[in-house]
């Protein structure tokens, strides 16, 4: 699977990385997600988006949480983890962790925003 994706489109992920379910990619080009990730639920990756960890203990490898929105050309690297309602803009350097539904922006990304809590019961 993860070999078609990267043949077709341009995609590639880890072998040891961990997608939940309802994983989107708007428009799947140029995407890396890399080796021991974890991403949550119902997150979307537009393109040119780099998922990538440092080296390092397995607390260095980013993650997402579930309904993350990450638009395109954004990177989240080294230390970077999201928790969940997150968006992230376009061509944003995450590389620290930030809390729940908040949108970030900016090299390095910063909060720009809050957002009202997702309501889990209207998801199902």
């Amino acid at each position: 699977m993860f070999q078609g994706l990267a043949m077709r489109f341009g995609v590639y992920v880890g072998p040891r990385s961990v997608m939940g379910a309802g994983l989107h990619f708007s428009h799947p080009t140029s995407v890396v997600i890399g080796d021991r990730l974890v991403l949550g639920e119902r997150c979307r990756l537009y393109q040119q988006v780099t998922l990538a960890g440092a080296p390092g203990g397995e607390e260095a490898f980013p993650r997402l949480g579930n309904d993350v929105v990450v638009y395109p050309g954004a990177k989240v690297i080294g230390e970077g983890r999201v928790g969940n309602n997150v968006i992230i803009g376009a061509n944003a350097v995450v590389n620290r962790s930030f809390g729940d539904n908040v949108v970030l922006a900016g090299v390095p990304a910063r909060i720009v925003k809050r957002l009202e809590p997702v309501d889990e019961s209207s998801l199902s």
